[in-house]
């Protein structure tokens, strides 16, 4: 643990991460934390924060080692915003609110069942569940563009996020080349799970959309100010 007078940065030394650890502290202080863990995995190329029981972020060491200065700003401001709108109790919130009371009445029909009845609690489980995925994914699509327009907000301006955006698609794409048959079922799969629940973080064209729309509010906000 390493920390300063007035905020602890858990996970990572300051000595060992002389980039990534100025910006968590800058980045607590914008957004008014005390208290955080930091992990870097070796394996992924990608960062996420978890504000469940403390707020934590997860950077991959692929990630931090291909981001310039500018873009780690903006990813780490995403990712603190996630944390200070406290988006993972959020989630938790809205999975409870669908899947509590829905395991509760099937389960209650699974004590006496008849064979119409429990097949019929069953589709509706089924269904129930879909639409839950789907309302959940939503949200979190929406929670990310939410994260992306916070991070402009707080960095300036939108290009570091852009450009890192534009890194972490280009890594999906040319990393691991040509797909193979198990790789392609897989994929296949996955686009049927898609289809029935929905995305959870928005086309690239929409981030970077929202993204230029949050830099002209700044850019506005700053001409009325200098007027």
């Amino acid at each position: 643990m390493a920390s300063n007078d007035t905020i602890q940065i858990r996970g990572i030394e300051k000595d060992s991460n002389p980039v990534l650890y100025p910006i968590i502290e800058r980045m607590m202080e914008k957004y008014g934390f005390k208290n955080i863990r930091v992990s870097i995995p070796k394996r992924g190329f990608n960062a996420f924060a978890i504000s469940l029981f403390g707020s934590r972020i997860i950077i991959t060491r692929k990630l931090l080692e291909t981001l310039n200065q500018d873009e780690l700003d903006a990813v780490i401001a995403h990712e603190f915003s996630h944390l200070y709108n406290r988006d993972s109790s959020t989630i938790m919130t809205v999975l409870m609110v669908f899947f509590i009371p829905m395991m509760y009445f099937w389960m209650q029909f699974s004590l006496n069942p008849t064979s119409l009845v429990y097949g019929l609690m069953t589709i509706v489980t089924l269904i129930a569940f879909i639409f839950g995925m789907r309302v959940i994914n939503w949200i979190k699509l929406n929670l990310e563009i939410i994260a992306d327009r916070d991070a402009v907000m707080h960095i300036g301006n939108a290009q570091g996020l852009e450009n890192a955006l534009f890194k972490m698609y280009n890594h999906i794409r040319t990393e691991d080349g040509r797909p193979n048959l198990i790789k392609a079922v897989l994929s296949g799969i996955e686009y049927i799970v898609v289809y029935f629940f929905g995305f959870t973080h928005p086309f690239l064209k929409e981030r970077i959309e929202h993204l230029e729309f949050a830099h002209r509010i700044i850019q506005k906000a700053d001409n009325n100010q200098n007027a």
